[in-house]
């Protein structure tokens, strides 16, 4: 049913976050014990009230039961590839495009989270939605066990002064690692140590579901809870328009070649940042995403992320297998290496690589974006960006750049595109992402979005 007005919208969004609140209640009596919710706090905070236990080390025991639907949000944490499964034999997805969501979050901040599930999220297109919290850190107490010796001990002896920097890479992340002062700070230093694995954590349980169901969606897209993303904007130019000019030519590698080059389509491996980072080029030829503003893997770069290497052992040498190998030899150069190779074993994906060294690793002095650029720029997740064309990146002639910037967002001397919609810049209805937005500004710029949708169709 199309909403025709803005009062028609409010209500809508009201009814809905009454049954979706019931969810976040669950998750919220499982984790406090006591129902209330201390999330007055953002993800870097911790609770108000000493924690009942230090021994909260399993995850919620809330179960399955309350996922009954596939707009139901799916806590992490309790979701695995059967539960999935379960959902989609009973799905009636009424869009031709199917988009997943990862919202990485807190259990002590979870309206914002609800008001994306709302809002945003409630595209046609949207398939699953993920919420990964505290209890899906690789240590559930981390926030609660870190005293600020154990803090200061990280980041000054492990991160500022590592025994073995391998590469110019690592150097560059263990020097640009949080700063003591910086992280004062923030309102809890340990909480948001500890939320920096929790992104990446979160991402390679998600990929590894679906390595185990081979459902995959057109797009997967992970972001931060205060994250405002247009779905129409990212079905209608990444998605239904690149399928329309496909369909449109005899010959799909043959023809509009820039045009196929800006917007290939869901098939085809490529990674996307809402918002992209740029080194000082100075200094080295590297991007991340700016996570706040989404990260967008298209089905192909999924597809790369699970697929198994054997590294010839098995006689195979075919797809991304040839280049990846030769970077996981022992004997070859550890330009880009930051330890991962120790965790990989003939039959591994790149995923399952990843998955085992971001767990086990004893040290990890990694933002979370840095960790998701990793993937993408060293191991042929993506395809490289594009060097000719409208949609011509400077950054082509170096061979790790295979993070795609949306419309031309980049950060580097200053904001551009999409990077301007945060930091106190008001997200408008034509902003396909934003930052920094809290609950009452994502429904806030979603009325805005949808009213203007509405005009546009009339």
């Amino acid at each position: 049913m199309r909403i025709r007005t803005a009062q028609g919208l409010i209500i809508a969004l009201v009814l809905s976050s009454i049954s979706g609140l019931y969810i976040l209640n669950r998750l919220i009596t499982a984790t406090t014990g006591d129902g209330q919710e201390h999330g007055k706090t953002d993800e870097e905070s911790q609770p108000q009230t000493e924690p009942k236990s230090a021994e909260v080390s399993t995850p919620t025991t809330h179960t399955n039961s309350t996922i009954k639907r596939a707009k139901d949000m799916l806590l992490l944490n309790v979701t695995d590839a059967s539960s999935v499964q379960r959902i989609e034999s009973n799905l009636n997805h009424k869009s031709p495009f199917k988009i997943d969501i990862l919202i990485v979050g807190s259990q002590f901040k979870t309206k914002a989270a609800q008001a994306q599930f709302d809002t945003w999220a409630s595209h046609k297109a949207g398939r699953h939605f993920f919420l990964a919290t505290e209890f899906d850190d690789a240590n559930p107490t981390c926030y609660q066990a870190m005293t600020d010796a154990m803090i200061q001990d990280h980041i000054s002896n492990k991160c500022k002064r590592p025994k073995n920097v391998r590469n110019d890479l690592a150097r560059s992340f263990t020097s640009s690692y949080a700063r003591l002062q910086w992280l004062a700070k923030k309102k809890s230093s340990s909480g948001w140590l500890c939320a920096q694995r929790r992104f990446d954590v979160a991402l390679t349980k998600v990929v590894e579901i679906y390595a185990e169901t081979l459902s995959l969606p057109d797009y997967f897209i992970i972001a931060d809870d205060d994250t405002y993303i247009n779905l129409e904007h990212i079905v209608e130019l990444m998605m239904r328009r690149p399928a329309q000019l496909q369909s449109s030519r005899a010959d799909a590698d043959a023809g509009e070649v820039v045009l196929d080059a800006a917007f290939p389509t869901h098939h085809t491996p490529v990674v996307w940042a809402g918002c992209r980072v740029r080194a000082p080029d100075h200094k080295i030829k590297w991007t991340i995403p700016y996570g706040d503003y989404g990260t967008f893997f298209s089905k192909g770069s999924l597809q790369r992320l699970i697929e198994p290497l054997h590294c010839n052992k098995n006689g195979t040498d075919a797809g991304i297998e040839p280049d990846v190998c030769l970077g996981l030899e022992p004997e070859t150069n550890n330009n880009w290496a930051i330890g991962e190779k120790e965790y990989f074993e003939s039959g591994d994906s790149i995923n399952q690589m990843m998955y085992k060294y971001i767990r086990n690793v004893e040290t990890c002095c990694l933002h979370s974006d840095w960790f998701i650029g990793y993937a993408v720029n060293v191991y042929n997740v993506s395809r490289h960006v594009v060097t000719n064309g409208i949609r011509f990146d400077h950054q082509g002639t170096a061979p790790e750049m295979r993070l795609h910037s949306f419309m031309g967002s980049e950060i580097y001397t200053r904001g551009e595109g999409n990077c301007r919609n945060g930091a106190g810049v008001k997200c408008d209805a034509n902003a396909t992402a934003c930052h920094y937005g809290n609950e009452t500004g994502i429904q806030m710029t979603h009325l805005a979005t949808q009213k203007l949708l509405h005009i546009k169709n009339e």
